[in-house]
Order: structure tokens, then sequence, then C-alpha cells
């Protein structure tokens, strides 16, 4: 089959059906629109806890819950 025969169906087949073509490409955009702003999202969030964690510097403490078992007393 030749390209234009093939494009030629195509555009009569979208002509055919305009309510479906159009909410078919609104749900792609929308679905598209979705996964760039998720994206944009994430990657906002970690930069904004990086430059937290960046900001807190070296004199940090951590303490963590447990039992020692180092030298010394109890």
């Amino acid at each position: 089959m030749r390209l234009t025969t093939t494009a030629s169906l195509a555009v009569a087949a979208l002509l055919r059906a305009k309510m479906r073509s159009l909410l078919t490409t609104l749900g792609v955009v929308i679905g598209v629109a979705a996964v760039i702003i998720m994206q944009s999202m994430g990657a906002g969030a970690t930069a904004l806890v990086t430059g937290e964690l960046q900001g807190l510097g070296s004199n940090m403490l951590m303490m963590i819950p447990g039992s020692s078992h180092g030298m010394g007393g109890p």
C-alpha cells in the first residue's frame, strides 16, 4: 500500500468519527501533561530536600536509638 493511500484512509477515518478522534486526542494530551507535571514535582521535591540537607552543615550529630556494643559503661 502506498503512503498516500494510507494517509488518505487515516484522514477519512478521523473525519468519520470526529468526536471519538477529539476525545482520544484530548485523553492523550491530558495523560502526557499529567506525566510531565508529576516528573516536575518529583524533581522539585528532590531538589528541595537536597538543599535542606546540604544546609544542615557538617556539625550535625545523629542519635540512633539502640544498645551500645562499645567499650564503656552501660
